[in-house]
């Protein structure tokens, strides 16, 4: 129930890449996204912006226009 994740990863390099390390809610069977919600615990956009590595929460009071997010 409660615990950590850690990640060790060398992330592509290239355009047309998005390596993610992500989390969905338990009940994406039955309720799908984003009502499920969803965690993005690293996105890495490559070559279109290399500096920045992102983390954002999806969840149905906040979808991709309105979530939260941070790099």
């Amino acid at each position: 129930m409660y615990g950590k994740f850690e990640i060790r990863a060398r992330l592509p390099v290239g355009l047309g890449l998005w390596p993610a390390f992500w989390l969905l809610g338990d009940d994406i069977d039955t309720v799908k996204w984003p009502a499920c919600g969803e965690i993005d615990v690293m996105e890495y956009i490559g070559k279109k912006d290399p500096s920045h590595v992102f983390g954002s929460l999806h969840a149905p009071s906040f979808d991709t226009s309105n979530g939260f997010e941070g790099s």
